[in-house]
Formats: structure tokens, C-alpha cells, sequence
């Protein structure tokens, strides 16, 4: 629980340090409306095919390179099923709505993760890094993502949902320290006008890490207030709850984690200096909190008799140098370790790694 809280106590200074920022919106001016359209309801989900899968898609930046080529290598097996729920945080966030609609989309899946540079997705922020509480802003992420999330792949979205499968993205409510998960297929199906720039938004803010991003306001469902969203990551790095594992059959639940599993780091600190020891500790909090995660979804997934799959980056491989920092070269290398795993069935794993205790 200790990483936990000292994360929360992270968030907390975020929250503080956004108290007096802007709220004018980034993007779109969107309708609370709209929003309310992307709220979960309580409702059973409906089986689809032989059994329900399940897949979880965890944060990680440009470690997410390597998730993406695990879905590749999955079809590539000829083993990939049709997922009855997809759920995606941060750069999970950016692949869920490509697993949840199927194999057709690998091709895009594998452009975005093997040649998009840092300017694809930030830029800096000039004067917005004292007024806007970001070193960087999102507005080249949200116009690659204007130019994927088209109508087609939203009225595709839309038919999966009323056939009754679910898609499901996370983001930190900064403003009130908390997860809000967001159901991005009831968001596609509901007709609102908005209904696609609304979409865009919640993955861009699902994506934009505190600090280093400037905050996404969106409207509160609720309250129709703007209230200022982040990286879905800081508070839950993968998104499992019981409500995704009921139903009539045994489901199967599949973790994907974009990065080391584990309490312990797994390669030396490169440098010694403030800001990249800083990175560092960020960085091991982190990947503790994703292996708290991990363990509960396992523990979720024996209660509901679930069978539980993971696929993590393999300890001898390195993690992407700087998570913020998007390199094609580097994130080829992930993508075809990725693929390597998906091809292979039995390199998913039944249980969390062991890790090193003290």
C-alpha cells in the first residue's frame, strides 16, 4: 500500500499546483450531455461466442510499442479471440479502441507504434508551462488521433456496443483525485453531435501524464462544472473490475502490460542528476502500482473462476529510455518483441512474476 499512497500524496500536490490554472479547454467545446453519454451503466454484460474475453491494456508510454506488437503477434498465432470487453488506460487507452474492433486495424495499430516521433504527439507549451500547469501540450496527439478516430471506426464501435460488447478508457479526475472510467462504446452508439471530438478527448486526457502535460478540462457528467483530467495511469495503471468477469460463462481474463512487471527495477538509473534520479523514483512508484494492479486483477479473476493470462515485457529487455520520448528505432524494437510474445501461446503467463522480496 505504500506506493499507493505516496502516489496519492503526488496526485494531491498535482491537484494543488492545478488549483489556480486555466480552464479554458484545449479542444472542443463539449456538451455535459455528451459525457453523460459515456458514463457506465450497471447492466449485464452478454457473452460473445464460446466464452468472454476479456483484455485489460495497461499504461506505459512508449513502452506501449510493445503491446501493440503483442496484439500483432496474437493474430499472426491465429489465437487472437473477439474481446466481449476491452479496457485501456494511458497508451492502453490509445490501443483499446483498435483491439476491441479486431484484427482489421493491426496495420494502423502497427504505423502508430513503430513511426510516430515525440512531435506527434507533444509540443512545448511556452508561456502554458506557468499558466496551464504542463511542460507540454497534446495538440498534435489530438489531430493524429482527429485524423484515426474517423466516423467509420465510430459507427463500428457503435455496432459493437449494441451487440453487447464494452470499451472502457480511464482518466485521473485531477480536480477531485479520482478515476473515472468512461464508456467509450455507449459514447460512439449515442447520436450526440459531439459524440466523436468527446471521444478524442477523453483518450487524449487518458494520455496526458500530470505535469508534463497540460490537463484536459472536460465537463463533469454530473454537474455540467469543467473539471481537469490526466493520465489515467497515476491512479489505475490497469482497469479490472469485478462487473467486467460476470456472466453465465467462464471468462477469460487478458492483461497486456506495456512495460516491466515488478517491485524491483530491472535496469540500473541512467545518471545521477536531480532530474533524472526524479524520473527515476516517479518511474519505480509507478511500476509498483501497476504490479499492485496486476495482483489484484489476478486475485479478481480467481474469485470470479476466471482463467488469467498476462503478457509483460520481458525482464531482459529494456524498457524505453524515457517513456515520454517517442523514437521509432527503439519502438521497433518493442513492437517485434511484443510480436514475438503473441505469436508464442505459451509465453503468456498464468500469474505475476515473482519478484524480489527484501
Amino acid at each position: 500500500m505504500a506506493p499507493l499512497l505516496i502516489i496519492r500524496l503526488a496526485l494531491l500536490c498535482t491537484v494543488a499546483v492545478l488549483g489556480g490554472c486555466s480552464l479554458a479547454p484545449t479542444g472542443k467545446a463539449l456538451a455535459p450531455e455528451t459525457l453523460r453519454m459515456a458514463t457506465p451503466r450497471a447492466e449485464t454484460l452478454r457473452p460473445h461466442g464460446e466464452a468472454r474475453h476479456v483484455l485489460a491494456l495497461s499504461s506505459g508510454g512508449a513502452d506501449g510499442a510493445f503491446g501493440a506488437g503483442v496484439l500483432v503477434g496474437w493474430t499472426e498465432s491465429g489465437s487472437r479471440p473477439t474481446f466481449a470487453v476491452v479496457s485501456g488506460v494511458s497508451t492502453g487507452a490509445l490501443q483499446a479502441p483498435f483491439a476491441f474492433l479486431g484484427p482489421r486495424y493491426d496495420p494502423l495499430l502497427e504505423q502508430v507504434y513503430t513511426t510516430t516521433r515525440t512531435e506527434d504527439v507533444f509540443k512545448g507549451n511556452g508561456i502554458g508551462v506557468i499558466v496551464k500547469a504542463g511542460m507540454s501540450k497534446a495538440d498534435p496527439l489530438r489531430r493524429k488521433l482527429d485524423r484515426i478516430v474517423t466516423d467509420r471506426m465510430m459507427a463500428e464501435i457503435a455496432d459493437a456496443h449494441r451487440e453487447g460488447r464494452r470499451l472502457y478508457v480511464t482518466t485521473t479526475d485531477l480536480t477531485n483525485g479520482k478515476p473515472v472510467t468512461w464508456d467509450m462504446g455507449r459514447l460512439a452508439a449515442s447520436g450526440r453531435f459531439d459524440a466523436r471530438s468527446a471521444f478524442i478527448e477523453i483518450l487524449v486526457a487518458s494520455a496526458a501524464p500530470p505535469g508534463f502535460v497540460e490537463p484536459i478540462p472536460l465537463p463533469d457528467p454530473a454537474s455540467g462544472v469543467a473539471v481537469l483530467h490526466g493520465d489515467g495511469g497515476v491512479m489505475r495503471p490497469i482497469v479490472v473490475e469485478p462487473s467486467m468477469l460476470r456472466g453465465k460463462r467462464r471468462p477469460s481474463l487478458w492483461i497486456i502490460a506495456n512495460g516491466h512487471v515488478g517491485t524491483v527495477a530491472t535496469t540500473q538509473a541512467a545518471g545521477h542528476g536531480a532530474a533524472a534520479l526524479a524520473r527515476r523514483g516517479v518511474s519505480q512508484l509507478l511500476k509498483s502500482l501497476s504490479f499492485s494492479a496486476v495482483e489484484r486483477a489476478a486475485i479478481l479473476a480467481r474469485e470470479a473462476g476466471a482463467a488469467f493470462r498476462l503478457q509483460q515485457l520481458p525482464s531482459e529487455i529494456p524498457e524505453a529510455a524515457n517513456p515520454f520520448v517517442f523514437e521509432p528505432d527503439e519502438m521497433r524494437s518493442l513492437f517485434e518483441a511484443g510480436r514475438g510474445r503473441g505469436k508464442d501461446p505459451s509465453s503468456w503467463l498464468s500469474a505475476p512474476a515473482a519478484t524480489e522480496e527484501w
